[in-house]
C-alpha cells in the first residue's frame, strides 16, 4: 500500500518545511506576546488617566481675602475736594430720594454726584464701607448702596476692594460685586472668583461664572437654568481649570 505525505517524506528522508507559527507551541507563543502588548497598552492607559485624576482630585481652595481692604486718600486733591466727597456720601440717599434700580445699576440724584467724582472717591467711599461692616447695628442698605456706587465708578485700580466684597460681602453685596467683576474684572480677580463659587447662593455662583468666562475666554457651562447635578458639573470644571491651568500660568496669585 503506497503511504503518502508526511510518513512518505519521512521515509525518504526529506522533512517538509515548517510555516512560521503553524506548530501549537508557536501560536501559543505568538498569542501570548500579543497579549502582552495589549496587557501593557491598558496598564499605561489606566496609570495615565488615574494620575490624571488623582492630581486633581484635591481642588485647592482660591485664596479669599482675610483683612479689610484699605487705600490711602489721592495724593493731590484740589482744596476741600476731600470735605466735599466725605459730605457727599454723607448725604447718600436721603429719606424721601427715589432710587431707579435697574440691570445697570442705581440711580438717583445723590448716587449720581457721588459717582461724578470718580475714582478719586474709591478710598473715602471704601473707608465708609469698612467702617459700617464693623458695625452690627449699621444700615446694610446703606452698604449696598456704596458697592452699587463702585460698581458704577467702575475703577480697575481698586478690584480689589470688589474682590473682597465678593466673598465677604452681604449677598445683595455679592451679586452686585460679581456683575461688577463681569463688567469690568480682569485676571486678578480670577482666584476670588473661584472662591465664590462656593457660595450658598446660586445667583451669586452663575454670575460668577459669566464674569470667569467673560475674563478668560472659557465656558464650562454654568447657567442659571441648568439643574442641580450640570450646575454642579460647570462648577467642578471650573475648578478643575483653575487647578490645573491657571495656577500653572499664574503660580504667585
Amino acid at each position: 500500500m503506497e503511504k503518502g505525505g508526511v510518513a512518505q517524506l519521512g521515509e525518504q528522508r526529506i522533512h517538509k518545511p515548517r510555516v512560521t507559527g503553524s506548530s501549537p507551541v508557536a501560536a501559543t507563543r505568538s498569542g501570548w506576546r500579543r497579549f502582552m502588548k495589549h496587557l501593557l497598552l491598558v496598564s499605561f492607559i489606566c496609570f495615565s488617566f488615574f494620575s490624571s485624576c488623582s492630581s486633581t482630585q484635591e481642588i485647592p481652595e482660591a485664596s479669599r481675602p482675610i483683612t479689610m481692604i484699605t487705600y490711602p486718600p489721592p495724593p493731590q486733591l484740589a482744596p476741600g475736594q476731600a470735605e466735599a466727597i466725605k459730605a457727599k456720601i454723607a448725604a447718600l440717599c436721603p429719606e424721601g430720594e427715589v432710587v431707579r434700580k435697574t440691570e445697570e445699576g442705581f440711580f438717583s440724584p445723590s448716587i449720581d454726584s457721588l459717582v461724578e467724582e470718580g475714582a478719586t472717591a474709591m478710598p473715602f467711599l471704601v473707608n465708609e464701607y469698612n467702617r459700617l461692616y464693623g458695625d452690627p447695628t449699621s444700615d446694610i442698605t446703606r452698604r449696598h448702596l456704596l458697592v452699587e456706587v463702585s460698581r458704577r465708578i467702575a475703577s480697575r485700580a481698586h478690584l480689589d476692594f470688589i474682590c473682597w466684597v465678593l466673598v465677604r460681602g452681604s449677598q445683595t453685596e455679592k451679586v452686585t460685586a460679581a456683575k461688577s467683576l463681569l463688567e469690568f474684572g480682569n485676571y486678578g480677580c480670577v482666584g476670588a472668583l473661584i472662591a465664590a463659587l462656593d457660595d450658598t447662593d446660586r445667583e451669586v455662583v452663575w454670575r460668577s461664572g459669566a464674569a470667569l468666562c467673560r475674563i478668560t475666554g472659557n465656558d464650562f457651562g454654568l447657567r442659571p437654568e441648568i439643574n442641580d447635578d450640570d450646575f454642579k458639573t460647570a462648577i467642578y470644571r471650573w475648578k478643575l481649570w483653575y487647578n490645573d491651568c491657571y495656577l500653572k500660568a499664574f503660580p504667585n496669585r
